[in-house]
């Protein structure tokens, strides 16, 4: 679906800034609008819980834009709790600014049955990003506990863009897609299957600024991320749909490689 927050350039900046993983067409689908859905806590809870990892976006009424990436599914039940999740981070889509919630990731992400989406060390009203219970009112606070080291914003003047108590217009909550299948359409590989290409995928080293130093496991599998762009079975160009240039889903796999081991493929993408 589309957005009445982000723009498709915005969703590319915060995908970069939080590394999912490469710029993929309809890579995020959305499990909360507030225009659309009913304005409290169970309802985002019932919708987007054991999703994995979301992005909340927020437009408050006097038109500040903000973001905060959860890098891990909400869903603890009756129960509060803290989740250790070093790759939060909160955005200002207007400055363009990212704060992650590093080093103290233990206090990242607060996950209540009464509350929405809510990011940082602090109380259950109160913390660098609280989303109350009617899913309209915001909280920022407790902002030194969280950021102990100076980032790019450095208050919640910086986040919030000034209003004391914020109310958000919009909000959504968007879910990355996350499958075994990261190929699809009409053709088949006769070389790699779907487990192939998520080892392909898994083996990518990239660069993972929180954590200074590049890692496997970087770039997440989502469907139709990989397409085929040369076949040497197709005689010519015109009978290769792929040639016509990106589509939004691509090919499927049914069978292990006939070429290379597991290994190799690890090896291969990794360097």
């Amino acid at each position: 679906g589309s957005s009445n927050i982000a723009t498709r350039e915005e969703f590319n900046f915060i995908t970069d800034a939080v590394n999912t993983g490469e710029k993929i067409t309809d890579m995020w689908v959305k499990c909360y609008d507030s225009e659309t859905d009913t304005r409290d806590a169970a309802t985002f809870h019932t919708n987007c819980n054991n999703r994995g990892a979301t992005v909340t976006l927020i437009k408050t009424m006097d038109g500040k834009k903000v973001a905060a990436f959860s890098p891990l599914s909400y869903g603890s039940g009756s129960n509060s709790q803290w989740v250790d999740a070093p790759e939060a981070a909160i955005i200002n889509l207007d400055t363009k600014k990212v704060n992650r919630l590093f080093p103290n990731s233990a206090y990242a992400m607060m996950d209540s049955p009464t509350l929405g989406p809510s990011l940082g060390y602090g109380s259950t009203a109160d913390g660098p990003l609280r989303v109350h219970n009617d899913m309209t009112t915001i909280r920022c606070g407790y902002w030194g506990n969280s950021f102990p080291r100076a980032q790019e914003m450095s208050n919640c003047f910086d986040f919030l863009g000034g209003a004391a108590k914020p109310e958000a217009q919009y909000l959504e909550v968007w879910a990355l897609k996350t499958a075994s299948t990261v190929t699809a359409g009409e053709r088949n590989s006769s070389i790699a299957s779907q487990d192939d290409f998520v080892r392909m995928t898994n083996a990518i080293r990239r660069f993972r600024p929180s954590l200074k130093r590049s890692e496997h496991d970087s770039v997440t599998p989502v469907p139709g991320m990989w397409e085929k762009c040369f076949d040497s079975t197709t005689p010519s160009t015109a009978d290769n749909p792929a040639s016509a240039g990106p589509k939004n889903a691509t090919y499927r796999g049914d069978e292990h490689s006939k070429i290379v081991g597991n290994d190799e493929i690890d090896w291969i993408v990794g360097e």
